[in-house]
């Protein structure tokens, strides 16, 4: 094999030309071939189109620019870092309301406990004192 210096040297055969492979269409959506300088974003100039403006942030607490109230960092340190309130211990009333209000519930259990055993088993002196043992127990 050696080369030829151009196409009008070539051999000429009698035989049916070499064409280029069939188009195949690929699947899925087809990709976009077009001149991408023609797409640049253009400068619109219409005056009845305002441009965006993003307003600057302003803490409601200390009246600063750059957070705002929720990420205000000195009331998140004076609240503690859970999101739970602090709780508040209970009155010396309240402890006193409580304690009457479990004192009259136990009372009333122990009576309908000891209404039961006299009904079915009779009374007997041990019942009587395990009501009454009970009931001191409260203040």
């Amino acid at each position: 094999m050696h080369p030829v210096p151009s196409q009008e040297f070539w051999k000429h055969l009698d035989t049916l030309p070499i064409l280029p492979p069939q188009y195949k269409k690929l699947i899925g959506r087809p990709s976009m071939k077009r001149d991408k300088r023609n797409d640049a974003p253009k400068d619109k100039s219409d005056p009845h189109r305002t441009k965006r403006r993003i307003a600057t942030i302003v803490c409601k607490y200390c009246l600063q620019v750059g957070h705002n109230k929720r990420s205000y960092k000195k009331r998140k340190e004076a609240m503690g870092e859970g999101s739970a309130a602090p709780q508040v211990p209970a009155s010396d009333e309240d402890e006193d309301m409580l304690v009457e209000m479990y004192y009259e519930e136990t009372l009333e259990a122990a009576e309908a406990e000891a209404a039961t055993t006299e009904v079915g088993n009779g009374s007997t002196a041990a019942q009587t004192s395990q009501v009454s043992s009970l009931l001191d127990s409260f203040p």
